[in-house]
């Protein structure tokens, strides 16, 4: 019986010190698919557009590339124009102001490099930043066995964001 009591103990510490931003944020980014998030329909369409465009080179920057520039808020030089991206923003999430607050917060200010390996562009690492975040704080979602386990992790995760 001791002996049970102290392998459950030892796991249950392995999972409380496995809990990483790192992993926290690749359950978000990587199931942002199981957050019902209300977009326009052009929004939507563009967005398609530049995943049709980015297949099959899903780890490049291509995708974010196209949505910024096609959004307004990427120069032509590369770097993001935060006045624009915010009022982008302000557009996706006007049914969302709380989640608004939180990412303009996160995602404009705060330091992305949390978010992605040197190198990354800063489009993907603030894309990836608002993935987390409206996941993290999603409105609804998607019922199903494996969305609700990944609302589970995801819940489990708030702790550890920066």
């Amino acid at each position: 019986m001791y002996r049970a009591v102290v392998l459950l103990v030892g796991v249950v510490v392995l999972v409380k010190t496995d809990l990483d931003v790192r992993r926290c944020l690749e359950t978000a980014v990587l199931n942002s698919g199981c957050c019902r998030f209300n977009i326009t329909e052009e929004k939507a369409a563009m967005m398609w557009k530049c995943a049709e465009a980015s297949y099959p080179e899903p780890h490049s920057c291509v995708f974010e590339t196209c949505v910024g520039e096609n959004s307004g808020f990427l120069l032509s030089n590369g770097t993001i124009d935060k006045t624009l991206l915010e009022a982008t923003l302000a557009v996706d999430y006007e049914n969302n102001t709380d989640i608004l607050e939180i990412v303009k917060e996160k995602c404009l200010v705060d330091d992305m490099s949390v978010y992605g390996p040197p190198g990354m562009c800063d489009a993907k690492k603030i894309a990836n930043c608002l993935r987390a975040f409206t996941v993290v704080n999603c409105p609804l979602w998607v019922d199903s066995d494996y969305c609700n386990k990944v609302r589970d992790e995801v819940e489990k995760c708030e702790s550890v964001f920066p």
